[in-house]
C-alpha cells in the first residue's frame, strides 16, 4: 500500500459513520475506486458527498461519485441464527495433505453435527478468500446442496480495522451478492469466517421461503 494510499483511507475513515475504507489508486496515482463500509446511521448519499468533499480539500482529488461504493453492514456475531437454526465456529486450522496445505472450518449446528469445510491454499496472499471459501463449503453441507460460493474478501483500513466479505447465493435461478463484515481483533483468520457467516444474517434472519436453502 502506497503512502497516498493510506493518507487518503485515514482521512476517509473520519467520517462520521464510517467503519472502513478501502482505496484503489491506478499507476500514476489516481483513483479508480472507493469502497466504503459505513453504519446505517447515516444516508450513502451524505457518505459519497463528504468523500468527495474530503479528497478534494485534502488531496486536491475531484472524483466522480460513481467510483465511491458505499455499503451499510452491522456488525458479525459470532454465530448466526433463525429460530432453533445455529452455526457456531467451532475450529479453524491450517492441514497438510499429500496435496499441499488446506484451510479447513469446522462449524456446529444445535443438532450437536459438526460440518467442516476445506479449501486448498494456491499461495501465501490467498489466506482470507481461501478460509471464506472453506466456511462456505462447511455451510454448504449443512444446506444439503452448494448454493454459496466465495466472491472477494477485503480488509478494511479504519478504527478497528474489519474484514469484508462478498458471497454469491444462488438462489433458484437468481443470484444475489451478500456482503458481510467482522472486526479483525487480533485474529484476521477468525475474523473471515465470522464476516463470511454475518454475508448470511440477511437471509436467515427471515422466515423460510420456499427456494431457501435452509432445512
Amino acid at each position: 500500500m502506497s503512502d497516498l494510499t493510506r493518507q487518503m483511507e485515514n482521512s476517509l475513515a473520519r467520517i462520521r459513520s464510517v467503519l472502513g475504507v478501502r482505496v484503489i489508486l491506478d499507476t500514476m496515482e489516481e483513483i479508480q475506486e472507493v469502497h466504503i463500509l459505513t453504519t446505517e446511521e447515516r444516508n450513502p448519499k451524505q457518505v459519497v458527498r463528504d468523500a468527495e468533499s474530503t479528497l478534494l480539500i485534502k488531496f486536491s482529488k475531484r472524483v466522480d461519485h460513481r467510483k465511491i461504493g458505499v455499503v451499510q453492514q452491522a456488525e458479525a456475531d459470532e454465530k448466526v441464527e433463525i429460530g432453533e437454526r445455529r452455526l457456531k465456529i467451532e475450529a479453524l486450522r491450517l492441514a497438510p495433505t499429500s496435496d499441499g496445505l488446506y484451510w479447513e472450518v469446522v462449524l456446529s449446528a444445535p443438532t450437536g453435527v459438526s460440518y467442516t469445510g476445506s479449501a486448498a491454499k494456491s499461495d501465501p496472499y490467498s489466506s482470507l478468500q481461501t478460509i471464506s471459501a472453506a466456511t462456505l463449503d462447511a455451510v454448504n453441507q449443512y444446506a444439503g446442496e452448494e448454493r454459496f460460493r466465495p466472491e472477494d474478501v477485503s480488509q478494511l483500513t479504519g478504527d478497528p480495522p474489519l474484514v469484508l466479505v462478498t458471497i454469491l447465493w444462488l438462489n433458484g435461478s437468481a443470484e444475489e451478492k451478500l456482503v458481510g463484515v467482522a472486526r479483525i481483533g487480533d485474529d484476521a483468520q477468525e475474523a473471515t469466517v465470522k464476516a463470511t457467516l454475518a454475508a448470511l444474517n440477511r437471509i436467515l434472519h427471515r422466515p423460510s421461503r420456499q427456494g431457501d436453502a435452509w432445512p
